[in-house]
């Protein structure tokens, strides 16, 4: 009976031994989960805190803080050249008002309806990007709106000639006409009558130019004839005033209408 008691002991002795062991692994999982989630917290704090000085004191940080406001500043930049890539890959624009995506030859937003202004290609004093056709500085490696490097496709489009990427507008809303389209997709007006349009705006802005010139023209003469009058008759040559018929000037001798 003592063997039996003696291993009943060492049984017992191993169990709460292990039970032990166990309750301190369970101690020490909860502790570090708790160590974790305050770490968390921490950073969060961090965040809010860098988050609260950028938003306000951005403009007047200097040192250190300056050069990470700058960095927080180039990121965004950054991220939001990304964003233009995407929708000009899907053909899309963001609502200057709510933020949804429409496409880019919507007149109006489908979600809140607010107009939608599209940007008007201002003509380039750069390169033009072989692959997206984007206006790139002189002194861009890349570009800016796909990525590409512009040395090395330059190199083999340097002696082929200029070819314009100014498209054709819609007279009456500005929208940019594809080659070949009839009809503005905007506000449906032809081409043929587009056209028509642009014809007869030149010649308008022409006759009121020269309608205007000449009404300038006989203003002035006018003008001239009024101060004669009012003046009486000089001598062409020395501008002593002249009698009504008289031939020769009385002051130099010169014979006027000469």
């Amino acid at each position: 009976m003592a063997m039996f008691d003696d291993v009943d002991k060492k049984l017992s002795g191993w169990f709460n031994a292990g039970a032990e062991k166990a309750k301190g692994m369970s101690e020490t999982l909860r502790l570090s989960n708790a160590i974790r989630e305050e770490e968390s917290k921490q950073a969060e704090l961090y965040r809010q805190m860098g988050k609260y000085f950028y938003d306000y004191f951005a403009v007047a940080a200097e040192g250190k803080m300056k050069e990470w406001c700058d960095g927080v500043q180039a990121s965004q930049q950054q991220v939001q050249v990304y964003k233009e890539q995407i929708q000009t890959l899907k053909g899309t624009v963001s609502c200057p008002n709510c933020g949804a995506e429409v496409s880019s030859g919507s007149a109006f937003c489908n979600v809140c309806g607010t107009k939608i202004e599209h940007k008007v290609p201002k003509a380039s004093t750069g390169r033009i990007c072989p692959v997206c056709g984007a206006s790139v500085p002189e002194s861009a490696a890349f570009c800016t709106s796909c990525g590409t490097k512009i040395p090395a496709v330059m190199e083999e489009t340097k002696s082929a000639p200029a070819v314009s990427t100014e498209k054709k507008r819609c007279s009456n809303c500005g929208n940019e006409l594809e080659e070949g389209q009839m009809f503005c997709t905007v506000c449906g007006t032809g081409v043929e009558q587009i056209q028509a349009i642009d014809a007869d705006l030149k010649e308008l802005v022409l006759e009121e130019a020269e309608t205007e010139q000449q009404f300038e023209k006989s203003n002035a003469v006018e003008e001239v004839k009024k101060e004669e009058t009012s003046a009486g008759a000089v001598c062409s040559y020395c501008g002593s005033p002249l009698e009504p018929g008289q031939i020769f000037c009385t002051n130099c001798g010169q014979k006027q209408g000469e």
